[in-house]
């Protein structure tokens, strides 16, 4: 085996069907990371969970939201300490900051969050997933694998109409 694994998928946005796939490296390894390992999947969950359901209730990309470090010490920080104040939300997405898509998130509530997820077929979601605001920032007890991921991103670029992926 190789020490350093990787997976990649990608799906037909128009008709669900999985283009291309890769699941590891190895001629004797026959477990494929693509559609069997779950991971975290970080901060790319952000505009599945968070982003996309507050767009839908009114959320705009010009919306001003609220990028100013949490006064409790066991919040979410931004990458770098870096933070922007009042910024648009299109800013936000744009630099990835946490401590927007957290706040967000409690508004919204992660069992709202979740429930997009689950439309859209992600099997390793568990009861604790869907009341921990940590979902927002990719801390899911079990991951997702890189099928839920892309086909997660192919509702979003199909107008949030979901097809199962498939080959």
């Amino acid at each position: 085996r190789y020490a350093v694994q990787g997976a990649a998928v990608c799906v037909d946005n128009e008709t669900g069907y999985i283009t291309a796939i890769v699941g590891g490296r190895g001629k004797k390894d026959q477990y494929n990371r693509a559609y069997l390992a779950k991971r975290q999947p970080g901060s790319t969950i952000k505009p599945l969970i968070v982003y996309t359901p507050q767009l839908e209730r009114g959320y705009t990309p010009d919306t001003i939201v609220d990028d100013n470090p949490f006064r409790e010490s066991d919040m979410p920080e931004n990458a770098g300490k870096s933070y922007s104040g009042m910024i648009s939300l299109q800013k936000a997405v744009a630099a990835s900051k946490n401590v927007v898509a957290y706040r967000l998130f409690e508004e919204l509530t992660p069992q709202v969050g979740a429930e997009y997820l689950l439309k859209m077929n992600y099997n390793y979601l568990t009861i604790e997933d869907r009341d921990n605001l940590a979902a927002c920032l990719g801390g899911l007890t079990y991951g997702a694998t890189a099928v839920e991921m892309a086909s997660g991103y192919s509702t979003l670029a199909n107008d949030g109409k979901f097809r199962k992926p498939t080959c």
